[in-house]
């Protein structure tokens, strides 16, 4: 402020000494390296803006050191020289102030561009998120026109199962009363089977029991046989000890009694060899007088073995099947002529055959036993 009043008070008294001054300043200006980092546009806007100020002052400082030279020509009044200190003090307070203030708005304005970049920032990520909500827009879009169309879709089978639903409730009813009459029906068969198994049980119990009857009756039977065969056998016995005692008579022999003596001659042999193997074996026990028929394997087995219609005709029973301790088997007959049937299976050998407590058996040891 002192420099603009030494500048104002040398302008009214010497005109030419400030001319002279400022083609000084202008040639110093065009000289000087601060000349060309001035920011013209900022002194042409000094009214705006508050960096002008700090251009000119910048210009004054550039003044000062020709100052002194002009000294001599100015006398200073006192008083005013004090004034222009003071408004001076008071200008330098209000550029400090003015100084305060642009830092301030200088940090005012970081911040606020600091702010600007994040909002420019968030409106980015929102113009990005704002294109990713228009394309999943788009396609819940096209999704709920899809789940529209199935919800037709689905809606009209719906009334298809619905009719169908009902035509199968109509069904099931027909099918239930038809299960009612079935069910009386199967109730009807139950009691029915339930009479049926009773009938059943008491023919199953009436068949065991005649079993039982004719089993004993075959058992009786054969034991009578055996009996009556024992019985034979003793009489015979005792018939040819009559004999041996009658022989020891002086007697004369009678052509009845030749024939006995030849019968007796011929049972004095227990075993016959077999026949020729292209008839049928047969032989007599003598002591039970059973006449035994054997056929030869070469022959045709029959199922079954069936004896002369004269000696079948008079049957007295059907024997079982018999077989051998090694597995071959038997097939006969016993009639009242007391004689026997017997075929052997194919590939036996021929054998001479006894009656050995009820069983036959090899001559050689091999049992013949009922099946």
């Amino acid at each position: 402020m002192h420099n603009l009043y030494t500048v104002s008070s040398l302008a009214q008294s010497h005109p030419c000494a400030v001319f002279t001054i400022c083609l000084l300043v202008v040639f110093f200006m065009t000289t000087s390296e601060q000349f060309f980092s001035l920011n013209w546009r900022d002194i042409l806007r000094a009214g705006r803006a508050r960096r002008s100020t700090l251009v000119w002052l910048n210009l004054l400082f550039l003044v000062e050191p020709l100052l002194p030279v002009f000294q001599w020509m100015i006398r200073m009044d006192p008083r005013r020289t004090r004034q222009l200190e003071q408004q001076l003090g008071l200008a330098c307070d209000g550029l400090q102030s003015a100084e305060r203030d642009l830092a301030q708005s200088r940090s005012k304005f970081s911040q606020l561009q600091a702010e600007l970049d994040t909002c420019h920032s968030d409106l980015e990520s929102s113009r990005d998120e704002l294109a990713a909500s228009r394309g999943m827009e788009s396609q819940l879009h096209a999704q709920l026109k899809a789940t529209q169309a199935a919800l037709a879709e689905a809606l009209g089978e719906t009334q298809s199962y619905k009719s169908a639903l009902e035509r199968a409730l109509d069904t099931s009813l027909d099918l239930e009363l038809e299960l009612n009459s079935v069910e009386k029906h199967e109730t009807m068969l139950l009691e029915e089977l339930q009479d049926r198994k009773a009938d059943l049980a008491e023919a199953e119990d009436d068949y065991s029991r005649l079993q039982r009857e004719m089993h004993n009756l075959r058992l009786d039977t054969r034991h009578a046989q055996l009996m009556s065969e024992a019985k034979i056998e003793e009489l015979e016995h005792t018939v040819r000890e009559l004999r041996r005692d009658s022989s020891k008579l002086p007697i004369v022999e009678k052509p009845r009694r030749k024939s006995r003596r030849s019968d007796s001659e011929s049972s004095s042999k227990d075993l016959l060899v077999a026949p020729p193997t292209d008839a049928p074996m047969s032989f007599t026990f003598p002591r039970a007088e059973i006449t035994v028929i054997v056929h030869p394997p070469e022959e045709p087995m029959a199922e079954p073995v069936v004896p002369p219609k004269q000696t079948y005709a008079n049957a007295l029973a059907v024997w079982p099947h018999y077989r051998t301790v090694d597995g071959r088997t038997l097939r006969g007959f016993s009639d009242l002529g007391r004689t026997v049937w017997v075929m052997w299976d194919r590939g036996c050998e021929w054998r001479q055959v006894r009656e050995v407590c009820g069983e036959l058996e090899y001559t050689e040891g091999g049992k013949v036993a009922a099946n």
